[in-house]
């Protein structure tokens, strides 16, 4: 009898295992648009065929040799949403993450016959045609820049809105054109291949169709970053069949450099990093999202600002020179380090190279023709998904990033001849690119760091305190003093240690100015301009500061005071209800530029704003009454 049991659930076990990619399909919905416990059964059906797995072959999956990473981004990516200021935003990229892992390790223990593999093939087509009609039906069209082509979009039907748990702040209710670009990008690349260099007819017709539908949609799109994607990567398949195409990339930068000489590099420059046109202020925005970027990871290397909040946590806490709320750092290495933290994109990184690897060595033992035009497309698509990431961003947990875990799990899948259906190789990761050496340096050089500057530690740690408790401040009843005291306390350490980082100092004065000290919360900002004066333009707007040395203009001792007057008049525009920014014009005004009476007006005009906390602005007018210039940090 048990032995009938324990057959029985084997076999049904086999049975589920054997149609995961069913199970799959069934929970993706609840994961891509999670609402109330329904991600929760879709992880639970996940779990289900993991565990079926495990009764029915004694294992939970195969080993791909790129399992370690994955696991250091999955926790990582469990740090960002526990830190998070927003878990709302944070678990929605948090389960498209988890879904994309599901889909990658569902294609690795399925993929196993030659049948397996171009049925995958066929549902990538089927999967972009799906996203290409998505995309004609739902995108915000007024997004594209380039060209001015409202003739044909409007012609293009808007039936597709609203689509739940956008992961966006103030989210638009259609899908952005960049996105829809970005991922057709990552098709046609991995199908240029086929259509290139396979030789089965109906294999090409199919890549060929594919192509044409994606490409149009891509040029309808207007799309930069997945163009680029495209074309590098079809340089590289023409480098795979001929080695000679390599020079095409000294010809190119040889190219563009004589180019840039005959026009004149003082003109080029004046145009790419004019807002005046729709490449330049692209550009120009970018860099300015960049420098914020880095900005806030100096602060918090370790950990990331938390999932998905970088629009709250720009805005709020690191404002840029033209900056609004943008929903990401459009850079995909940027944005992963600000999601998972320097550990999470040293992992993103190892994830990359031991996949090419281990593609690598597939290439080199199997002799099917076929196959190994998969194995060159698969990584042509993956290289256009990594090179549209360098100047924008579709970051590991948006919904379009399934395609890069699709693309990953079929290329990881073990390794099976396509006519026999017989292993050819063991895969043993270990011996790929060793497990343990990797990890060991994504341990030991953050360890190391903190040990030489124990304030970045203090910092990551107090940044997070003061971002949890002061993204309340709208709401003054909700800000907990327990909160403020933890983040004064640990910021306190920071500038004890190491002077040099200036949004400690920012931070500090915020949480002294709400929690009703503002003698101290001047002292506090006092430092942060007098570091924040000594190259405003290089942290805060560097296009600018470069067009200015290309022009050789000199402004003077004084144009360092006056840039970031500019800077923070910017912010004053945008946020008018932030008392620390009228305070910090104040003190340039006051302390720099030798003119308390401008100061005085700065402060009176936040005052009749009614920027809070008020009460930091009152304390100081009464400062500038009595000619007290004792809070002057020089």
């Amino acid at each position: 009898m048990r032995a009938g049991l324990r057959h029985t659930i084997q076999q049904v076990a086999i049975w589920i295992a054997s149609h995961e990619l069913w199970f799959l399909a069934l929970a993706a919905p609840f994961m891509i648009f999670p609402m109330g416990w329904w991600p929760l059964v879709a992880l639970g059906l996940v779990a289900l065929t993991w565990l079926c797995r495990w009764l029915a072959y004694g294992r939970f999956t195969i080993s791909t040799g790129v399992d370690i990473p994955i696991v250091i981004i999955l926790c990582m990516a469990l740090v960002g949403y526990s830190i998070s200021v927003e878990p709302t935003l944070s678990q929605t990229r948090l389960w498209s993450l988890i879904l994309g892992v599901a889909v990658f390790y569902g294609l690795v223990n399925t993929l196993r016959s030659e049948r397996h593999i171009w049925v995958a093939v066929s549902f990538l087509a089927l999967f972009m045609v799906s996203i290409v009609g998505i995309g004609l039906l739902g995108t915000d069209w007024k997004q594209t820049r380039l060209v001015n082509a409202q003739w044909i979009y409007s012609h293009l039907p808007t039936l597709i809105r609203n689509l739940p748990g956008s992961g966006v702040p103030q989210a638009s209710d259609l899908i952005h054109p960049n996105w829809v670009g970005i991922t057709i990008g990552v098709f046609v690349a991995m199908f240029l291949a086929l259509l290139l260099f396979s030789h089965y007819r109906n294999l090409r017709i199919l890549s060929l169709v594919v192509i044409l539908v994606g490409f149009g949609t891509l040029l309808l799109t207007q799309t930069l970053a997945g163009l680029t994607g495209v074309l590098i990567a079809l340089l590289f398949l023409a480098i795979w069949k001929n080695r000679r195409f390599i020079l095409a990339v000294p010809i190119g930068f040889a190219a563009v450099f004589s180019g840039l000489l005959a026009v004149g590099p003082t003109r080029v420059f004046q145009y790419i990093f004019s807002v005046n046109n729709p490449i330049g202020i692209a550009i120009v925005l970018r860099f300015d999202m960049w420098s914020r970027a880095i900005a806030m990871i100096k602060d918090m290397p370790y950990t990331g600002i938390g999932v998905n909040t970088f629009s709250i946590i720009q805005s709020s806490f690191y404002p840029g020179y033209l900056l609004g709320p943008e929903p990401h750092a459009h850079n995909l290495f940027l944005q992963t380090a600000l999601d998972f933290g320097l550990p999470g994109l040293a992992a993103f990184f190892w994830l990359l190279a031991a996949w090419v690897y281990t593609i690598w060595r597939k290439y080199r033992a199997i002799e099917n023709p076929e196959y190994r035009i998969l194995l060159v497309g698969l990584i042509a698509g993956i290289l256009a998904y990594v090179t549209a990431g360098f100047i924008d961003a579709m970051m590991l947990g948006a919904k379009p990033s399934v395609i890069f875990w699709i693309l990953l799990g079929i290329g990881a899948a073990p390794v099976f001849s396509l006519t026999t259906g017989e292993s050819t190789i063991p895969l043993k990761p270990t011996r790929y690119i060793r497990s343990f050496s990797p990890l060991a340096l994504i341990i030991m050089i953050p360890l190391a760091y903190a040990l030489i500057n124990p304030a970045s530690i203090y910092m990551n740690i107090g940044a997070i305190q003061a971002h949890q408790a002061l993204y309340v401040a709208k709401n003054p009843s909700s800000i907990e003093s327990s909160g403020l005291e933890k983040a004064k306390a640990t910021l306190s350490k920071v500038v004890n240690l190491n002077t040099g980082y200036l949004n400690a100092y920012e931070l500090l004065g915020r949480v002294y100015a709400w929690e009703g000290n503002p003698a101290l919360a001047l002292q506090a900002y006092a430092h942060r301009v007098a570091l924040d004066g000594q190259d405003p333009l290089l942290h805060y707007f560097p296009t600018a500061l470069w067009l200015r040395q290309m022009q050789g203009l000199d402004r003077g001792k004084l144009a360092n005071w006056k840039d970031l007057i500019d800077v923070y008049s910017q912010w004053m525009v945008r946020f008018p209800d932030r008392a620390e920014v009228y305070a910090e014009i104040g003190l340039v005004w006051q302390c720099y530029l030798e003119d308390p009476n401008f100061s005085e007006g700065v402060l009176s005009s936040g005052i009749e704003k009614q920027a809070r906390p008020i009460n930091l602005l009152k304390y100081y007018q009464s400062l500038l009454s009595r000619g007290d210039a004792s809070v002057c940090f020089k």
